[in-house]
């Protein structure tokens, strides 16, 4: 039989952490679905973990050649079967009754919802809650996350295959924003709405390299995004401002003076009449002298 979800998780050398995930999504109370599981070619004991299961929903596909995570998620996508799609990545894990209420929710939507989200709270290696996501963006909300990251995270969604179809998956010249930018174009094309709860449990500080950690990414990811959706940005010269300034201190985050005061003097020109720019700018300035 055809399941009706397909959960896919990237995953490469993280056997230490990949069983959690895994069982997360194997003592889900809905249990039409596949797992279909993208190893970037480890070198640990990935494939071992994964044989260790005995569950026929569980797919494992090796990459000859190790891609990034948009692209291994994207073969994933490839391969899916099911009328849904969810994401997980290996180092996080489901609450039991995470497919549950969202395909429950989105089979009760109009087709022009294409994704449904939760909340997610973040866990230290100590087991303390160190930070949630708990957004409330429902309805027609692209203009909403076109320059902020204002949704939960990739773990969360649960979306319409049908959908990605139409829009393509992730976007394999961004490792650092590709969940940022798959939400913004699922935004752009469909409805989306949430279900108000905590089913998503992101685990930080676990001696891995996590893909938020590569901060030095952010400022050209940014600009990257800004070029792909300058159009809709430069409608409206405050949001064109807002996503400047975001340049502007990302690149004082890398320390390049010539590309902050570039992309500071953008956003000055954009829209001169916010005060909040001026807080961020100025704030970006001094870190150069710190």
């Amino acid at each position: 039989m055809v399941p009706q979800v397909s959960v896919i998780i990237p995953t490469m050398n993280r056997a230490r952490l990949l069983s959690r995930a895994v069982d997360s999504v194997l003592s889900q109370t809905y249990t039409d679905f596949e797992l279909i599981i993208i190893d970037g070619h480890s070198t640990d004991e990935t494939r071992k973990v994964v044989q260790e299961y005995n569950d026929p929903r569980i797919r494992f596909y090796l990459q000859e050649i190790p891609k990034n995570g948009a692209q291994a998620t994207n073969e994933g996508i490839n391969r899916a079967l099911g009328k849904y799609i969810a994401f997980l990545d290996d180092d996080d894990e489901w609450h039991p009754t995470k497919l549950e209420k969202q395909t429950g929710l989105l089979d009760t939507l109009p087709e022009d919802y294409g994704m449904v989200y939760c909340w997610m709270d973040y866990y230290n290696n100590d087991g303390e809650m160190v930070n949630s996501k708990r957004p409330v963006l429902k309805g027609n909300i692209y203009k909403e996350i076109l320059v902020e990251d204002r949704l939960s995270g990739t773990p969360t969604f649960l979306v319409r295959k049908s959908l990605i179809d139409k829009i393509g998956g992730f976007d394999t010249a961004l490792i650092f924003y590709d969940d940022v930018e798959f939400a913004r174009r699922v935004a752009k094309y469909s409805g989306i709405d949430f279900v108000p709860e905590t089913l998503v449990n992101v685990y930080v500080d676990h001696g891995s390299v996590r893909q938020s950690d590569l901060k030095e990414l952010s400022a050209p990811s940014l600009v990257y995004l800004y070029g792909k959706y300058k159009d809709d940005i430069d409608k409206e010269p405050y949001l064109k401002a807002q996503y400047l300034t975001k340049c502007a201190y990302a690149y004082s985050v890398n320390k390049d003076f010539g590309s902050f005061v570039k992309y500071s003097l953008r956003a000055v020109i954009a829209y001169p009449f916010t005060i909040g720019k001026y807080k961020t700018l100025f704030k970006g300035f001094t870190s150069f002298f710190r």
